[in-house]
């Protein structure tokens, strides 16, 4: 008898050891997320894209793109849909005159929206230009939005009528390091940057 009570015992144990182990691997597969990594290599490179708005376009949050050395003439657009997600997204060059993303005068290099969080790191950002009636940001344009521009140039942008000719914000936050801002202008001030009801640190 004494022996059946202990094997009894023994069962409900491993039972309750086996139920509180599955909990546990039920937790952890709900709280791991892996980084989304992508990459930027118009070389016809398996498994990347070929500019980054196609990168920016498949990333979810919490990505982190990598785009090789060379000259990107593109304008990216991030989060300015009508109804834009909370994004989280990391663009990072292969250093400041090997990763260049040129903007060809036609719009902001970069025109974020709200809701993203973005850094853009080891890069330069040039020749964009946001045109339009009091516009601001021609390099990079961030609204309502979390952005950190770090080891990067932004040069030869500029807004013809409004503000921040290299970069321009509205209401969101700046963080600024590393970075060399130059030769950019605007015509309502603030040829490097421009603030409107926003946070910032440089």
């Amino acid at each position: 008898k004494r022996r059946g009570r202990q094997l009894k015992r023994l069962v409900k144990v491993s039972q309750t050891f086996v139920a509180v182990a599955c909990v546990g691997v039920f937790f952890n597969a709900g709280v791991s997320s892996a980084a989304q990594n992508l990459c930027v290599n118009p070389s016809n490179t398996p498994h990347c894209y070929a500019t980054i708005q196609d990168a920016v376009d498949h990333a979810k949050s919490n990505a982190v793109i990598t785009v090789v050395a060379g000259t990107f003439h593109e304008n990216v657009a991030i989060n300015t849909g009508a109804s834009p997600k909370n994004l989280s997204l990391v663009i990072q060059g292969a250093g400041v005159g090997n990763t260049i993303v040129d903007g060809g005068a036609l719009d902001s290099v970069f025109n974020v929206g709200p809701k993203a969080t973005l850094t853009l790191s080891k890069m330069t950002i040039q020749n964009g230009e946001r045109s339009g009636s009091q516009e601001l940001g021609g390099g990079v344009r961030s609204l309502a939005t979390k952005t950190t521009i770090e080891n990067c140039l932004v040069t030869d942008n500029s807004v013809p009528d409004g503000g921040g000719g290299g970069v321009g914000v509205e209401a969101g936050s700046l963080t600024i390091s590393n970075s060399t801002l130059s030769d950019n202008s605007a015509l309502g001030g603030g040829g490097g940057l421009f603030f409107a009801t926003t946070s910032s640190k440089t």
